[in-house]
Parts: C-alpha cells; sequence; structure tokens
C-alpha cells in the first residue's frame, strides 16, 4: 500500500496554530524552521507528540549514490527530536540548526503516527496521527531493532529512526525493513494497515559472511544503513530473506556494485567481496585532500559507482585503470566539483581545481510568486559526471554550492516545463528564473464494474524518454481527477492506470496528446476467471 505524498498538506486551522506558526515564519525569515502542526482523528490539535527528523541535503551531486556525501564516506543519519506544544505544533530547528526540508516520523505515547514527508522550512504542514501497526516477531517476545524506509505512491522513500524492543509501531503503509537480533540481520517488505500487526520473520538459511577489517556494507540504494560499518570486529549473519538482497561493499578504494552473496548457504564463513584483480596506479591528481569517485554510465543514464579514493598532501591518488565504456572520474574536494573521462588519468595534472562561483536560482511563477521545492539540475560543459540537483526552499531559492561554467540549467520539476538555460557564467547574484508551467494532461480513472472505494495509481510516461522526469505518478480515488502538469505542448504520452483488489490487478493503458480535452481511463480485471 504505497502512501500518498500529499498525506500532509497546508494547515486546515486557519487561525490558531497554524496562524502562529507562520507568524513565526515570517518574523525570522534568515532562521526559519520546519513546523508540523499535528492533529488527532478527529482534527484537534496533539499535544506531547514526539517528532524525529533528518535533515535532506540542499544539493547533491547526480553520479554520487543519494545521501553520499561529496567526502565519500558513508554516514548514519542524525535524527533530532522534537515535542508538539499545546497547538499541536511540531517545530524543528533552532539558532545552531536550520534544516532547509527534511522527512521523519511523528508519533504519541498512545499508539498515534504520521509520516513526515519532505517538509520544508517556512512551510507549516498539517500532519494528522492515525492509530499505528504494530510490528513483532512470532513469539512476540524476541527483542529486535527494526529499520525502515516507507515508499510512497510518487516512488520517493522516508527514511525511519530505528527502533529497538519486542514491538515497534509504524504508520500504515508500505516498507522495506532490515531487522536485527541476536540471529542476525532480516530484510523483509511489510503493508501495514492502520491498527494492524505484522510478523517480523528470523526463520530461514543462514550465512556468516567475513569482510575486511574496513568493510562498509550497506543494502543497494540505502547506503546510510550500516549493516556492518567499517572496522566492526564481528562478521556479518543474514538469514532468510536477507540472503537474496542485493549489498554494496566498500572495501578502501573499491566500490563492489550491488550484489547477491552466492548460493547455497555454507556452515562455513564466506569470504566476501568476491576475490578481484583490480590493476591500480599512483597518479598526479593534482587536488590535495580531494576526494576522486570513478563511475560508469549504464545505457538506462544511471550511474555505477566502482571506485574512491582520497589523493594525499601530494595531489597524488591511487586509481584502478580505466574499466572502459562511458566512464569518469569525479573529483569533489574544497573546490567546484569537475569530472574527466576516466581514460584521460594522463592528463588529470594539468586539470587544476578552480574555486568556481556559487550557483543560486531564485525561482518565481508567471505571476511573480517564489515557487517551493522547485527541482533543479546544472550540469557543467563536458562534464555529466559533475551535474548537480538542488530543489529550491520555501522563498524559491535553490543553491547549488560552488559550480563551474560555461554550462546548462535545467528544469527536472514533474510541475513545471523541461526548460533549459546556457549560462556562459556563474553569476554572482542569484538567477532569477520564470518558470513555464507548460501543457496539461487531466482526466479521471473509474473501474468497469463501478467500484468506488478503491486507490488508483496513474502513472504518465514519455515514450520518447525526452521529458524529465520521464515518469510521474498520481493516486486518486475511482472519478477523482487527475492532473500531471509541465508537459510539452501537443506530445503524445502514454497513460496507465494501475489498482489491487482482493487479490487481482486491475489495469487501464491509453496514449493520449497533452493539452488535448480530458482523458478517461477505464480499468479492467487482468485476471479474469476462466469462462468468464
Amino acid at each position: 500500500m504505497p502512501i500518498s505524498a500529499t498525506t500532509t498538506t497546508p494547515g486546515r486551522r486557519p487561525l490558531g496554530a497554524l496562524a502562529a506558526a507562520l507568524a513565526l515564519a515570517a518574523a525570522a525569515p534568515t532562521q526559519q524552521a520546519i513546523y508540523a502542526l499535528l492533529d488527532d482523528p478527529s482534527g484537534n490539535p496533539v499535544q506531547g507528540a514526539t517528532g524525529w527528523l533528518t535533515e535532506e541535503r540542499r544539493w547533491q551531486l547526480q553520479a554520487l549514490p543519494s545521501f553520499v556525501p561529496p567526502s565519500g564516506e558513508p554516514r548514519p543519519l542524525v535524527w533530532p527530536t522534537a515535542t508538539s506544544d499545546r497547538r499541536g505544533v511540531l517545530r524543528f530547528g533552532d539558532d545552531r540548526w536550520r534544516p532547509g526540508a527534511g522527512s521523519g516520523l511523528a508519533t504519541t505515547a498512545e499508539g498515534l503516527g504520521a509520516l513526515l514527508p519532505r517538509l520544508l522550512a517556512g512551510r507549516p504542514q498539517r500532519v494528522t496521527l492515525q492509530p499505528m501497526a504494530a510490528v513483532s516477531t512470532a513469539t512476540g517476545s524476541e527483542r529486535f531493532t527494526l529499520h525502515a524506509r516507507a515508499r510512497l505512491v510518487d516512488g520517493s522513500r522516508v527514511v525511519l529512526p530505528p527502533q529497538t524492543g519486542a514491538q515497534v509501531r509504524l504508520p500504515a503503509g508500505d516498507y522495506e525493513c532490515w531487522a536485527h537480533s541476536e540471529d542476525g540481520w532480516t530484510w523483509q517488505r511489510l503493508v501495514l494497515r492502520a491498527g494492524g500487526r505484522a510478523e517480523l520473520r528470523f526463520d530461514g538459511a543462514v550465512q556468516r559472511v567475513r569482510l575486511p577489517a574496513d568493510a562498509y556494507v550497506h543494502p543497494d540504494g540505502w547506503p546510510t544503513l550500516a549493516l556492518r560499518g567499517a572496522n566492526d570486529a564481528a562478521d556479518l549473519v543474514l538469514r532468510g530473506t536477507a540472503l537474496a538482497a542485493p549489498l554494496v561493499t566498500w572495501t578502501g578504494q573499491r566500490v563492489t556494485p550491488a550484489m547477491v552473496l552466492p548460493g547455497p548457504p555454507t556452515a562455513e564463513p564466506l569470504s566476501w567481496p568476491p576475490p578481484r584483480e583490480v590493476a591500480t596506479a599512483a597518479i598526479d591528481g593534482g587536488v590535495a585532500g580531494a576526494t576522486w569517485f570513478g563511475l560508469l554510465r549504464q545505457p538506462s543514464g544511471a550511474w555505477l559507482l566502482l571506485a574512491r579514493a582520497r589523493a594525499d598532501d601530494g595531489g597524488r591518488v591511487q586509481l584502478p585503470d580505466d574499466p572502459g565504456g562511458d566512464s569518469w572520474l569525479l573529483c569533489t574536494g574544497e573546490h567546484a566539483p569537475f569530472a574527466v573521462p576516466w581514460a584521460s588519468t594522463a592528463r588529470l595534472a594539468e586539470r587544476r581545481p578552480d574555486r568556481g562561483v556559487a550557483l543560486v536560482v531564485a525561482a518565481r511563477d508567471q505571476t511573480g510568486l517564489p515557487v517551493a521545492d522547485l527541482v533543479c539540475v546544472f550540469e557543467p560543459d563536458g562534464m555529466p559526471a559533475a551535474a548537480v540537483m538542488a530543489r529550491s526552499d520555501a522563498v524559491g531559492t535553490a543553491r547549488f554550492g560552488r559550480q563551474l561554467a560555461p554550462g546548462v540549467l535545467t528544469v527536472v520539476d514533474p510541475r513545471y516545463g523541461n526548460q533549459r538555460i546556457e549560462l556562459a557564467d556563474i553569476p554572482t547574484d542569484p538567477l532569477n528564473l520564470i518558470v513555464d508551467p507548460g501543457a496539461v494532461c487531466e482526466g479521471t480513472a473509474t473501474f468497469a464494474d463501478g467500484e468506488a472505494d478503491a486507490t488508483i495509481v496513474v502513472t504518465l510516461r514519455d515514450p520518447r524518454g525526452q521529458l524529465r522526469p520521464a515518469e510521474r505518478v498520481r493516486a486518486v480515488r475511482p472519478g477523482e481527477p487527475f492532473t500531471f502538469a509541465g508537459l510539452p505542448e501537443q506530445t503524445d504520452l502514454l497513460l496507465f492506470a494501475t489498482a489491487t483488489r482482493a487479490g487481482r490487478t486491475w489495469s487501464a493503458r491509453l496514449v493520449v496528446r497533452s493539452g488535448d480535452d480530458e482523458v478517461r481511463l477505464v480499468l479492467a480485471d487482468e485476471d479474469p476467471e476462466l469462462g468468464r
């Protein structure tokens, strides 16, 4: 059951707590905090709820895995907490910590809770707490530590703080979970209903994994979850379905891409990662103390991280030989990030670091109002591996850090058109950007049998592969209108609608043209019974 990304909405209480939160945000614009207004299912403010929030990076190098900082050292997430006041206001941020955006969890001792998906500083949002689900083992007495992340309907993830006990509670939703107990690690997907229960299983085959002393192991796509941190003495023990989970392993200068342990399990410890002869050479990188990443761009456009090394005080760095293909070296440090083809390592010393200029974008709509949470990408010319993604804050300001010109700034937000702005130089003042609303596609989705109590997921795709992001998603009730904006004019697009009812899949598919009249999707049962 994916969770809708719209579970947090602008405050329903126009006075009281919302007005107070707005007044606080306006009174100190340079010290904006993140505010959430917590209600119970009856709409009453919730006092004494605990909130956990992890801060979102203001900008991210697209070629690096999510949450991996430019230093290249995966770090556990930090979870500052806050407590809601009598008006139900939950406030994150102070004079020392000023998060621009973050996500997390809010719960009460009485068992109410909700996800906090992408809260923005200066934009109070209302969150309704609902009865949570209980997660425990079959006996209900075994203690474990649960690491969970929820999947929202738009495909984004919300990582939750780890919880330890014989029973833990989570809001309703669709989760990927890793749990650790005396029996080792297990991996499980849980679909939780409000007030329901779910069983965590530590049964199945077991494999002990022996790692180098400096190894850091995490699940694919979840680099902040250390199944085994660097310099941990104990072996890694995996059980049951965890044996089928793709793992990424960092050892010294090598990063082993996601791999599944070979089977079947053995009684003896398995040495990991698999031995591999990789020729390396000390190269004059020309940048003392910089971190270098070896990357391979795949046909899909996704980046595969293969190596990571830090240059010494003389700028020399130990790097593997060029693996071939569309491979790049990305350099980060106290300068603007830059990238060179991996095959050109012989000329690295010719590339001197440049501090660059801080790129700041001020996004406005066509009426002059700030555009919050706008997603943009800046790519220096000839350096695809150095592309940076940033989101605008509550007042429409997006900060990309120090960048090199010339380059191209592209709007890749699903709400607006894919504008491209060529920059010969990085402006010292904020770059004013007027976003393009683009064309729209509007419609409704219904079931062929008239069912009204279900959730339908509508997905839009561009068959040409030119739309960014390439896939856009909405979750609606039957007959509820949906809208996709920011589309190119008069372009053929694909619409898919899917839903699950009583274990059966319903779907519809339609080719539409952006800007045309409202479309209607009618879902049919994909799995009709024989003879129906």
